[in-house]
């Protein structure tokens, strides 16, 4: 299969808008209350391509081994090039508990139904279990690793996979105001079955390496500047999903 013009990869300029938020409810009882919400918007000169996600989870949270445990309904909608795209629901477990004052761990268990507008050979039941550890290794250094695995089944044998992801990162504060992150990852993606179109099963190995860096002394009503740059590279089965990217985004950022 040969890709046509509109295929092509090529340059853009957009602009991304992001944030989250979060509250607890009766922080102080029993059992508190967490509210938490968040989105994304990219929107490009060329509307097709704009890309615009909201979210939102609830649920009590428990005191659990001297850490916290979250019982929480999740849901999400996405739109594309102005168009719905799809909506996922379902429900998450998340647990984190602090160490000694330096070392953060967090492990969580999801399960959502993703439903598309236009592919129901792509609706899918997904479970996803998740664990991150962030560690202070000095008093302006802080390193985190994580690690990721989920299963797919999608109506179609051919979309449902196998994937797993791992990563490692650091972040430190250098003086002047100055805080550089860098991170690198590594996915596994393995499908059920051949896909029609293509006649081949997908099988990928994803990388991707990201720095950025934020000034967080250069603000005005505490907005800062920030600059992300992120590589990444599909190395697939097949040609279609074989990519490479680029993405540089400046932007300002504010930490509430």
């Amino acid at each position: 299969m040969r890709l046509g013009p509109e295929s092509r990869a090529r340059s853009g300029i957009g602009i991304i808008a992001g944030g989250e938020v979060s509250v607890r409810l009766r922080r102080f009882s029993r059992v508190p209350l967490y509210l938490g919400a968040y989105g994304r918007m990219i929107r490009y000169g060329d509307h097709r391509f704009d890309d615009v996600y909201i979210g939102g989870e609830a649920g009590p949270e428990y005191k659990v081994g001297g850490g916290r445990l979250r019982v929480a309904g999740t849901g999400l909608v996405r739109w594309y090039g102005g168009k719905s795209l799809m909506t996922s629901g379902g429900g998450r477990i998340v647990f984190d508990k602090v160490i000694g004052g330096k070392l953060s761990l967090e492990a969580g268990l999801a399960i959502r139904h993703d439903a598309y507008v236009h592919r129901d050979d792509v609706d899918a039941w997904d479970i996803e279990a998740t664990v991150s550890a962030n560690r202070a290794l000095s008093a302006s250094t802080v390193g985190f690793v994580y690690a990721a695995a989920q299963r797919s089944v999608a109506k179609d044998p051919a979309n449902s996979y196998w994937q797993a992801r791992v990563g490692v990162g650091v972040l430190r504060e250098i003086g002047w105001g100055i805080r550089p992150q860098a991170s690198i990852e590594v996915g596994r993606q393995v499908n059920d079955a051949p896909m029609v179109l293509f006649g081949r099963t997908r099988r990928d190995w994803q990388l991707q390496a990201a720095a950025s860096v934020y000034k967080r002394d250069w603000n005005v009503a505490g907005f800062a500047p920030s600059l992300r740059l992120t590589w990444t590279r599909s190395l697939s089965t097949i040609e279609f999903y074989d990519q490479r990217r680029l993405r540089t985004e400046i932007g300002i950022t504010r930490a509430f």
